[in-house]
């Protein structure tokens, strides 16, 4: 066992040291933009701007007492997405909460149906407690939050406002081909939760409790990469036997190749299984089968 996980290293050792900067365009961004959650770097002042957010929880319509800014950035590695938060410090709720799991804490939600046909709608999840989560929407609004992407983020605070900056790259979902020049059009919502007053705010005037959500996102002209890209996930995890005085290592990695924007190929090397999900425990004791 040993000696496959020495193979399994200087394989992988070897793939990293012979991928080029242009494979891993996705994951090293063109732009400098640095996912510190500050909106500092001077792309931020070309970005478009989302500013019109109206009261949908409860469903009012109204305009909110505060602010919500959007600014969208898109470049050939993916969205950059970065949402200004005007709250009071003392009503901001920090909570914490683990991956996937529900938050009290206040927070952004980016969904984006990247083909524009209002079939799959992906939905990003970040909180003012550093937690994420995401999802998918199908066809009737059926929502799956066993979906994991590779997605970044990162959130900071000032006297004024609290500040999510994400990081979707292009490789996070297969969307058909575009025709003219490569330029197509994605659909977005941006959606906020404020924990102090009980509210959600969104852009545009929808939310994923009505019936019509996945048809009613904002249309927004966006240049697809054309090239294919490379995604490399590596992992290493160790064990330790205290009684049996063992340890175990585990090295793997996972591979995501995608030869053209509608086209997507998954593998794993080794993979680590403890980093899979499972379904919840039924316990059954009734006479019909589940």
């Amino acid at each position: 066992m040993k000696l496959v996980n020495q193979l399994l290293f200087l394989l992988l050792f070897t793939l990293l040291n012979n991928v080029n900067a242009t494979t891993l365009s996705s994951i090293l961004p063109s732009n400098k933009i640095l996912l510190d959650g500050k909106i500092t770097e001077s792309v931020w002042a070309k970005a478009q701007v989302f500013s019109a957010f109206v009261v949908t929880s409860p469903d009012t319509g109204l305009k909110p007492r505060v602010n919500t800014t959007v600014r969208l950035v898109t470049t050939n590695d993916g969205l950059y997405i970065a949402f200004e938060n005007q709250q009071k410090n003392q009503k901001r709720s920090r909570k914490y909460s683990g991956k996937d799991q529900h938050t009290s804490a206040d927070f952004n939600v980016v969904s984006i149906d990247f083909s524009g046909q209002g079939d799959t709608v992906y939905e990003f999840v970040t909180t003012l407690g550093k937690g994420s989560m995401d999802g998918v929407y199908s066809r009737g609004s059926n929502f799956d939050d066993d979906w994991e992407g590779a997605w970044d983020f990162n959130v900071s605070e000032d006297d004024t406002n609290w500040y999510s900056e994400i990081f979707i790259p292009w490789s996070i979902a297969p969307f058909p081909l575009a025709t003219k020049k490569n330029s197509s059009e994605i659909k977005l919502h941006f959606s906020r939760y404020n924990i102090g007053e009980g509210e959600s705010y969104s852009f545009p005037d929808t939310s994923s409790s009505r019936a019509n959500f996945m048809q009613s996102l904002y249309p927004v002209k966006v240049k697809k990469p054309e090239k294919s890209t490379i995604q490399i996930f590596p992992y290493s995890s160790v064990t330790q036997d205290f009684n049996e005085q063992k340890s175990k290592l585990r090295i793997g990695t996972d591979f995501l190749w995608k030869p053209t924007v509608n086209q997507q190929i998954t593998a794993t090397i080794n993979p680590d299984f403890g980093q899979a999900e499972s379904d919840e425990l039924i316990a059954n004791f009734s006479a019909v089968e589940t």
